[in-house]
């Protein structure tokens, strides 16, 4: 049997991570939130009929535009 030997931590500099140009997430405009988020409940079968009327307008296009008719 040999005898157990104790690993030492290298103190080489880490090359990955930290602060880089370019990365992270984009600044905003800073005039803040045009719209306001949220969610609506259907049953399947609603949600069927709203994608075959809907075509390929996003289905938040497609129900702003029907509320802007009332």
């Amino acid at each position: 049997m040999t005898p157990a030997t104790k690993t030492t931590k290298k103190t080489a500099k880490n090359s990955h991570g930290g602060s880089r140009p370019g990365a992270g997430r984009p600044k905003g405009s800073g005039t803040g939130r045009k719209v306001r988020t949220g969610s609506i409940c259907l049953p399947p079968a609603m949600w069927n009929k709203v994608d075959g009327l809907r075509g390929l307008v996003s289905r938040s296009k497609f129900i702003s535009n029907l509320i802007d008719r009332l």
